[in-house]
């Protein structure tokens, strides 16, 4: 159903425009108006699609109904249809809002259903731009980057919430101020012409430590530069994901360089530990070179175990923790070092 309000004092001029539109529109109301009563009425109930008003009314007139209207449904369409109306009142009308302006003259009253049907038009594709501009606002600003552009004065003209984040930390700035450096490089340092773009680095320490990258290029349309647009983005997680990154790749490189230095050691310890167990069951071996042959089973043993450490490391494997008894080791350890120390020193063990 379409619903027009409809207010004018004579009868006849109400006849006049429903002559007009009934054979256009299909489905059409009418709700007429002939006090302010039933004007504040209809504003309440505020199921309307279309307002036609004379400009000379018994108990208003056409600009202060337009104004009133505006002020309760600024995307209601309006049309004066008037016959005593002058130049001077359809631009004061059209100011207030009205959008169109119709003389009840023979020669003009037949223009109301274009008339209707292009303003009718009009504020269809005036609801759509405003419906796909709050889409935009809303998608530029739940982009996950910072996005901000510069005017060919680089005044910041326009960002989202991310550049608007960004923007305070590195420099202060907001939508209108004037942008003549990053972090003390001209702000053409960062542009480029387009398809490309050059990512460039920035870091800030206060209030915390933060890396960005910013890259901007052009706006060109037919040989012509509009302005620039800006990308800024965090890369702080990105840089301590990367530096963590770097130290693992330097653990399993040492960690390689541990295994294959074990693996030759525990080659050369095969054979010392292989020829000392192939002494010990000499049974003609006298006892105190025996008890050498121990000493040297016992410290290839001690390096065998370092080289499965060294082992373990490099392959990350999770070793196998006990409660170890010290005791013997350094009584052995005692034995070993004696040896090798001049005899006016002595090493006493108590347990």
């Amino acid at each position: 159903m379409f619903k027009v309000l409809l207010i004018d004092d004579n009868p006849d001029d109400r006849l006049l425009v429903k002559r007009f539109l009934n054979p256009e529109f299909k489905d059409i109301q009418y709700l007429e108006i002939t006090c302010e009563e039933e004007f504040n009425q209809a504003l309440k109930e505020g199921d309307i699609d279309l307002l036609i008003t004379d400009y000379q009314l018994n108990w208003s007139d056409g600009i202060k109904v337009v104004n009133r209207v505006r002020e309760l449904m600024p995307e209601l369409p309006i049309i004066m249809f008037t016959g005593t109306g002058s130049e001077e009142i359809a631009v004061e009308a059209m100011k207030s809002g009205l959008d169109d302006y119709i003389l009840k003259s023979p020669k003009h009253a037949k223009k109301l259903p274009m008339a209707i049907k292009s303003v009718l038009e009009k504020k269809t594709i005036e609801r759509e731009k405003r419906r796909l501009q709050d889409t935009l606002a809303t998608v530029f600003d739940h982009i996950p980057e910072g996005i901000f552009l510069l005017d060919n004065e680089n005044r910041i003209v326009l960002t989202n919430k991310v550049a608007d984040e960004y923007l305070g930390l590195i420099e202060n700035k907001s939508k209108g101020d004037i942008l003549e450096s990053l972090s003390g490089k001209p702000v053409s340092h960062f542009f480029v012409s387009p398809p490309n773009i050059i990512w460039h680095e920035l870091s800030i320490s206060s209030p915390e430590e933060r890396v960005f990258e910013l890259g901007g290029r052009y706006i060109i349309s037919d040989g012509k530069a509009y302005g620039t647009v800006f990308i800024i983005r965090d890369v702080t997680e990105e840089r301590k994901t990367a530096e963590k990154l770097l130290s693992q790749e330097r653990l399993a490189a040492i960690g390689q360089l541990a295994a294959g230095i074990a693996h030759d050691f525990n080659n050369i310890l095969t054979g010392i530990i292989g020829y000392a167990e192939i002494l010990s069951f000499d049974e003609q071996l006298p006892f105190e070179i025996k008890k050498k042959v121990d000493i040297i089973l016992k410290s290839g043993q001690r390096a065998a175990d370092l080289v499965k450490q060294i082992l373990d490391f490099s392959r990350k494997s999770i070793t196998e923790k006990t409660v170890f008894d010290l005791i013997p080791f350094m009584k052995e350890f005692v034995k070993f070092i004696s040896r090798t120390l001049p005899e006016n020193i002595k090493i006493d063990f108590e347990t």
